[in-house]
């Protein structure tokens, strides 16, 4: 019978696959044969201890990442009986750890070349590609997830030069050579050693190692070149991040944009807070919530939260504005290119801000988050506005119906009918003039666009008032879309008690008419908060993960979650999700 193929042991070697293993196995030292033990001491070896061919024969009865765990343990232990496939952390000889990218900062702006070789620093880096030349030096191409290449040159007459300036043990060719087969492509190593000339690349430094390389942690997978898969590689995100330059961008730029909204905000003097996000109702937005339970709180269904608005209005009545906060939501509804039920939101309240205050206030955020990144985007100011009733009546080229009459339904259900305009199972009527304004609207808001004063029914957390150019009652609330899609939404706060009742009332009923059931209770603490005293206040919201896709340029918003959408996390417990 013949031996399995091993080709995850020396990966680039897997063009020239041999006939027999026997014949790939004899370029590994360790597979020469171990004296002969009697019978009583076999059961003392450790893996370190048996030859190669023991454990490939061993393949058949182990799982692959166990078996690669003991070929490259018995490939390590062989150049070196006490090394540890995952060693603790050492001193680095005496030098300094450093990042790449500081390590060529360090290299080429504060040293001159001349000085280089007086320069001893530490690196840790995975292993992108090796290669050999001959038996006595080996080049690594070291990476740790920028977009920095550290060449290195392990130099066996370098390396034994060094051994024997510092008094250590003499290093002979055949150990060198075994240690240095011992590293494979996607291997964790620390390696110590001088600055170097690279011929070519902007970003490309060299290092020249002074001692051996140590292993920090190893792959036990082959790395592969490429996976086309998009399903294979969103179920294992370690391993896209590995091969995939844009998906790593993309977590890059959620960093700088959250940290781009937290120096806005802080140097605008908003206080940052963190709000519940499980509680007993989840108001603040319309949306289908998650329901739960805790077990010290029997008595009632627990919800996690779609907005955190309420609670920060609550903040903003008692003195604290102007708040903001940035955290999860999460909302029971639809996954799609666009949506997750649990993504980052983020809202601020300003005291004494107008709609026109708030629609100034994005345009400079947004100014100043495009100016974050290198290929910025043009966007012009101010941003392009259409007021909602005007810009749909155009649209479908006639008046739309009083929204307050008893008609306006069956009117709009019919505008919809002549249009072709596809209305949920059981819509309301601001999910109607959703529906419109999605259809008609939204898609014409390629550049950032403001939509401004929608039909009152549709904000019953927004101040309303009388609309000069269209006639009808409206809010005094913003949109803002770009590329088809909502960015930002921000109100005028209603802060009248009794009007705020009156609105959530008639909210609730439109709700429970439409579904055939019994009207909701109206959140009575929020009510009585209002009756402190809400000062005129300004409410703005957006969703960061479109916010991370219009300026990093990913059209999913599984690219700008660290772990994808819900499917992807619940996919990757799944066996046949791993590699």
């Amino acid at each position: 019978m013949s031996k399995p193929y091993l080709p995850f042991l020396r990966p680039y070697l897997s063009q020239l696959r041999p006939r027999r293993a026997e014949v790939y196995a004899r370029f590994f030292s360790v597979t020469r044969p171990h004296p002969k033990k009697s019978a009583n001491k076999a059961s003392d070896d450790g893996p370190s201890k048996q030859p190669l061919d023991f454990w490939i024969l061993q393949l058949k009865t182990m799982s692959s990442s166990e078996a690669m765990r003991k070929l490259r343990h018995a490939a390590l232990t062989a150049a070196d009986p006490n090394a540890s496939l995952y060693p603790r952390l050492s001193g680095g000889h005496g030098a300094r750890v450093m990042t790449l990218a500081s390590f060529v900062d360090l290299s080429l702006k504060k040293y001159k070349e001349e000085h280089w070789s007086q320069i001893t620093r530490t690196v840790c880096a995975k292993i992108r590609n090796i290669r050999f030349a001959g038996s006595k030096l080996a080049f690594f191409d070291l990476w740790d997830g920028t977009n920095i290449i550290l060449q290195l040159t392990v130099n066996f007459m370098k390396i034994a030069e060094g051994r024997v300036a510092r008094e250590e043990p003499v290093l002979g060719s055949a150990q060198f050579k075994q240690r240095m087969r011992a590293f494979q492509k996607g291997d964790w190593i620390s390696v110590t050693g001088t600055p170097s000339r690279q011929s070519s690349g902007e970003n490309i430094i060299g290092m020249v190692a002074t001692v051996m390389p140590d292993l920090l942690a190893p792959t036990l997978h082959t790395v592969p070149k490429e996976i086309k898969d998009m399903q294979t590689l969103s179920r294992n995100r370690h391993v896209q991040l590995i091969l995939d330059s844009d998906a790593r961008k993309f977590l890059r730029s959620r960093a700088w944009v959250e940290q781009g909204l937290r120096n806005y905000f802080y140097d605008h003097g908003f206080l940052q807070v963190n709000t519940p996000i499980l509680g007993s109702n989840a108001s603040g937005a319309s949306a289908r919530s998650f329901e739960t339970a805790a077990n010290n709180v029997s008595d009632r269904n627990l919800h996690l939260r779609i907005a955190p608005e309420l609670y920060l209005k609550r903040l903003i009545v008692g003195g604290m504005g102007p708040v903001y906060e940035i955290g999860p939501a999460f909302r029971n509804e639809g996954i799609d290119s666009t949506h997750n039920p649990e993504f980052t939101i983020c809202e601020f309240y300003l005291p004494f801000a107008s709609l026109p205050d708030l629609m100034e206030r994005t345009e400079d955020l947004y100014e100043r988050l495009n100016s974050m990144f290198p290929k910025s985007k043009t966007l012009p100011r101010p941003f392009k506005r259409m007021s909602f009733i005007p810009a749909l009546e155009t649209a479908i080229g006639k008046p739309l119906p009083d929204v307050a009459s008893l008609s306006a339904m069956t009117e709009l259900l019919e505008i919809c009918a002549s249009h072709d305009v596809t209305v949920s199972a059981q819509p309301t009527l601001p999910d109607v003039l959703d529906t419109l304004c999605s259809h008609f609207l939204e898609p014409l808001c390629q550049e950032p666009t403001w939509i401004i004063h929608h039909p009152a029914i549709m904000s019953p957390l927004s101040k309303s008032f009388k609309d000069k150019e269209s006639g009808q009652l409206v809010s005094a609330r913003a949109e803002l879309f770009a590329k088809g899609q909502e960015h930002v939404n921000c109100y005028e706060e209603e802060n009248d008690p009794a009007e705020q009742r009156r609105k959530f009332v008639e909210q609730n009923k439109i709700q429970a008419e439409a579904q055939g059931t019994e009207p909701k209770a109206i959140d009575e603490s929020y009510i009585e908060a209002l009756e402190w005293g809400l000062p005129p206040t300004g409410g703005w919201g957006c969703g960061v993960d479109r916010l991370v896709m219009f300026f990093s340029g990913a059209e999913r918003i599984a690219d700008v979650l660290p772990f994808g959408t819900l499917k992807n996390v619940i996919a990757m417990d799944k066996e046949w999700g791993r590699f």
